[in-house]
């Protein structure tokens, strides 16, 4: 029984040990092959499974037009190493066209077509006998670069794409591009207007932009989905806009046509139909956009607007091709108005998209991206690409553009930030070199009165609508937004929260500098004049309706107070608001030990800022008459851009010093005895406190100046009702050095503990992150 048991063991043993190996080796390889794909396929550079191309050249009488572009579009094919096919249609050439190619280019196939069936029926019989699954059209008058294929091909990973238009350039440099393959269309007048746009660095960037219709001569096409749409529609035979009318067909059965600059082809730009009569081109041309529209647009407005514009259409026409041609061309249209109803009627149970959307994403990258590009997916580490919309460029020459400045500014230390603006002046531009040292990318506009932005049917108030309503800045951003991936866009100021557009990839956030509810409620309640304080009532509804609808466009409302986030909360308690406050460089304003002068006054800001100038008016004409009655030899400065000159004719009178804007306003506050802020009027927090604070300085201000401030009467300033108690505080701080200087040390300490600008800008990152993570924009 042992002698069996032991032979038996040791052969399970052998037997079990083979088995261990071999799975062992498996295993082994299976690892080696993970690491293989982890480090040497992801690290290299991955091939793709491309589509394979049948490339269709259409032919009629072109021997000598083959001759020169064959070549390039073998060498094409060869550079690509695809197992690609060239198809050469020819439309019944009488000029030895098919044995010409039979003879010098045997690698390629010729389909002989025994009449010529213009461009639509020439390319469809190419379409039918090509065997592959992506359809590449050519002219063949089209010489290609090398590299043009790969980029076409490589356009349909998506799906939904249905063609993929190469750019174009001309065979002679010199002449203007009349067509790029950037194809562009416009609903005007009851027309279209169709156009091609230079590329841009944006559009290399993306790669793939939406195109309204592909280059029937320079395009690659999905040939499922072609033949499914029926193939360039013979209606339009013998030429032009049958591409235009295919492509519309493929964007409203919910389909895509892109435009690669990146696939360049060179056109020797009409050739090919320079054979024909050119009055007769343009004819062509014309009545093949009334069949167009006739065909393809369903929108009842649309064509309502077609139809009453028709005479001045046809009136447009007549300038151009003389009116002979252009009762030609509507004849002409009108002789297949039954065929283009049966087509209309036919095609219409397809359609996935509106005329309107249509138009809307294919002339406009922004809208495209919107929809169909996914936003970018966040990984620990990773820098925030924030987008800073400002109303007033980020300067020290105001309130806000500080604290616009020094967001972006520390922000921009950890993180990429670009910042599009609003510029008043000269004054302002020379801080944009400042600008540019932390900020990936810098945009200015020049900010002009907009008299069209006057909206008659008052759904914004005039002082948006016409100082901030420059359509340039809705164009600049959009462009912004097509041709970067931002995680943020941060708008400055309600007055510029109606030129962002709805997102959906981008994380949208507006700071209220100044909520305008409670700002002219301050105004209704100082008015005196029942006139006026209706007008101010009705100005106020206004408002309401407005910085409401508004603020709910965006992911996040910041607000600078806690009354300001009241105010808003009062009239739509959902809205997200975050209270994150002013604060203030307490390295930069920092004490200094240098001698006051006696009885001095100090008041600081932007006096294009209305309760500035009111400030500036009730000091001098209320409270320093009154003060200069104890204090005879009492001096006032005002310090800040704009002074007005209400502000100045006032100040002369009263023997107070007007200094405009300086470049440093540290010496004026250390020489300072007394920081006064009589502050009636507006919303927010005011930042001037906070820099008198970190200067050192005691200040007298008005409950509606210290608005948001975590500070007590007596203990950190002096906090004045009425005009009496401001007069009074202004004389017991001058006369009292010892009060004065422990306020000065306790706003400085305050200043430290609770308004530094660390502390705000960790809390607006904070308050991003809190904001993607809920759109789940992390990995």
């Amino acid at each position: 029984m042992v002698v069996v048991f032991w032979p038996l063991t040791f052969f399970l043993w052998i037997i079990g040990m083979a088995i261990c190996q071999v799975f062992l080796l498996n295993e082994v390889l299976y690892f080696l092959f993970l690491f293989w794909l982890r480090f040497f396929r992801k690290n290299g550079k991955e091939e793709k499974i491309l589509p394979k191309a049948s490339i269709i050249i259409l032919n009629w009488n072109g021997k000598d037009l083959l001759a020169e572009c064959l070549p390039s579009v073998i060498e094409a094919v060869k550079c690509d190493g695809g197992d690609h096919e060239i198809i050469v249609v020819d439309n019944g050439s009488t000029d030895g066209s098919v044995e010409f190619v039979k003879k010098h280019f045997p690698q390629v196939r010729v389909v002989t077509l025994e009449k010529n069936l213009y461009f639509s029926g020439g390319n469809n019989a190419g379409a039918k006998a090509a065997k592959n699954d992506i359809l590449v059209f050519l002219n063949n008058d089209m010489q290609v670069e090398k590299d043009f294929l790969r980029p076409l091909l490589e356009g349909f990973s998506d799906n939904d794409v249905f063609a993929v238009s190469s750019q174009i350039f001309l065979a002679d440099p010199n002449k203007r591009r009349e067509e790029t393959g950037k194809t562009r269309a416009e609903w005007r007048w009851g027309f279209i207007e169709f156009r091609h746009d230079l590329p841009t660095d944006g559009d290399f960037k993306n790669r793939y932009i939406p195109a309204f219709w592909l280059g029937g001569g320079s395009a690659a096409v999905d040939r499922r989905k072609f033949l499914e749409i029926g193939g360039f529609d013979t209606l339009m035979n013998p030429f032009y806009v049958e591409d235009t009318d295919l492509s519309y067909q493929a964007w409203k059965r919910g389909w895509k046509v892109l435009f690669c600059p990146e696939s360049r082809v060179i056109h020797k730009h009409r050739a090919s139909t320079g054979r024909y009569d050119r009055t007769y081109v343009e004819r062509i041309i014309r009545r093949n956009h009334l069949l167009f529209i006739w065909k393809n647009v369903t929108d009842f407005r649309m064509l309502l607007s077609h139809l009453a514009m028709l005479p001045l259409t046809l009136w447009r026409i007549r300038r151009q091709i003389g009116a002979r041609e252009t009762a030609k061309a509507f004849l002409e249209a009108v002789a297949k108005l039954p065929v283009v109803l049966y087509k209309r009627n036919k095609s219409r149970l397809r359609y996935r998209r509106s005329d309107r959307e249509v138009f809307k994403l294919a002339n406009s990258m922004f809208e495209y991206k919107q929809r169909f590009v996914p936003p970018r997916l966040i990984k620990p580490g990773d820098k925030l690409r924030i987008l800073f919309v400002c109303p007033y460029l980020p300067s020290p020459l105001h309130g806000g553009g500080v604290r616009m400045l020094q967001m972006i500014r520390r922000l921009g230390e950890k993180h990429e930030v670009s910042v599009l603006s609003f510029s008043d002046n000269e004054e302002e531009r020379r801080y944009i070199p400042e600008l540019r040292r932390f900020c990936k990318e810098v945009r200015v506009i020049t900010r002009r009165p907009y008299l069209l932005g006057i909206d008659w049917l008052r759904r914004l108030p005039v002082n948006i609508a016409v100082d901030f309503g420059d359509p340039e800045m809705g164009y600049a951003l959009r462009e912004m937004l097509s041709d970067n991936d931002y995680d943020i866009v941060q708008c400055e100021y309600i007055q510029m929260a109606h030129q962002i557009p709805r997102l959906r990839r981008e994380v949208a956030i507006l700071t209220e500098h100044e909520v305008q509810l409670a700002a002219i409620f301050q105004r209704l309640k100082q008015e005196r004049n029942y006139l006026k304080k209706l007008f101010i009532s009705l100005q106020w509804f206004k408002w309401l309706n407005t910085e409401i609808n508004l603020c709910r466009k965006f992911d996040k409302v910041i607000a600078l107070t806690q009354d300001d986030a009241l105010a808003l909360k009062r009239f739509d308690p959902s809205l997200p608001i975050e209270v994150i406050r002013t604060c203030t460089d307490i390295e930069y304003f920092s004490p200094v030990e240098v001698s006051e002068e006696p009885n001095t006054l100090i008041y600081t800001g932007n006096f294009r800022h209305s309760p500035n100038v009111d400030a500036a008016l009730y000091l001098i004409s209320e409270i320093l008459p009154k003060v200069r009655k104890e204090i005879p030899d009492i001096r006032l400065y005002l310090v800040g851009a704009w002074s007005t000159p209400e502000v100045q004719e006032l100040a002369q009178k009263n023997g107070v010093t007007v200094t405009g804007w300086v470049e440093d306003m540290r010496p004026y506050l250390s020489r300072a005895s007394l920081f006064v802020a009589p502050i009636r009027l507006g919303a927010g927090i005011r930042g001037k406190i906070l820099e008198a604070w970190a200067m050192g300085k005691a200040v007298v201000a008005t409950p509606i100046a210290c608005a948001g401030l975590e500070a007590k009467h007596g203990e950190h300033l002096w906090v004045a009702e009425d005009t009496e108690e401001f007069v009074k505080g202004i004389i017991t701080l001058l006369r009292d050095v010892h009060l004065r200087r422990r306020l000065g040390r306790n706003g400085r300490k305050l200043v430290e503990e609770k308004y530094s600008w660390e502390v705000a800008v960790a809390k607006q990152i904070h308050v991003y992150i809190d904001v993607l993570k809920s759109k789940r924009r992390f990995i």
